[in-house]
């Protein structure tokens, strides 16, 4: 009887030690700026952070166990699915400038395969860090480098007639 009760309360320890852990990391990762979500090898939802559910305005009773495509068929056509697919065949997948159908944001995207024991794939871990600020300020700047190379263009072209016209008169 002595043992059992010993027994028992090494159990109780270890599943209270293992809810604290599971707590912990349920609070890492609600606490993250990023968006988290895990699929399993049909394309279902097993997980998500709070993030996820705050930028897509679902909760995540609502997800768990359906499709990605059933939830959100604009995503067939982005080139997510496509990386998930990757990520399952086994191959850590990056998208730097993923462009969301569903937020209209753009994302650094990582597709990274889940293994088991056996080293077999059995879920994809999606990380999205939103670069929406930053890809917008790289575009302006392109389009402000675009319009100085045509100002120094013009300039050039300026300064050459300018120069033609100016020793026009000496050559006389």
């Amino acid at each position: 009887e002595q043992k059992v009760k010993e027994r028992t309360k090494e159990v109780e320890d270890a599943y209270t030690a293992l809810q604290q852990q599971t707590e912990l990391t349920e609070k890492i990762l609600d606490s993250t700026v990023d968006l988290i979500a895990v699929f399993d090898t049909e394309f279902r939802y097993v997980a998500m952070n709070k993030q996820f559910e705050s930028i897509y305005g679902r909760n995540r009773g609502e997800l768990y166990g359906k499709r990605i495509s059933e939830v959100y068929p604009q995503v067939i056509q982005s080139g997510m699915l496509e990386g998930l697919k990757r990520a399952l065949k086994g191959e850590i997948v990056k998208h730097p400038n993923y462009h969301s159908p569903i937020t209209n944001r753009y994302y650094e995207s990582f597709y990274i395969p889940l293994r088991d024991e056996d080293n077999l794939v059995y879920g994809v871990l999606t990380v999205s860090h939103d670069v929406t600020d930053m890809t917008h300020a790289n575009e302006k700047l392109q389009r402000l480098n675009a319009d100085l190379e045509k100002s120094n263009s013009d300039l050039e072209q300026f300064a050459y007639v300018a120069s033609h016209d100016l020793q026009e008169p000496l050559r006389k």
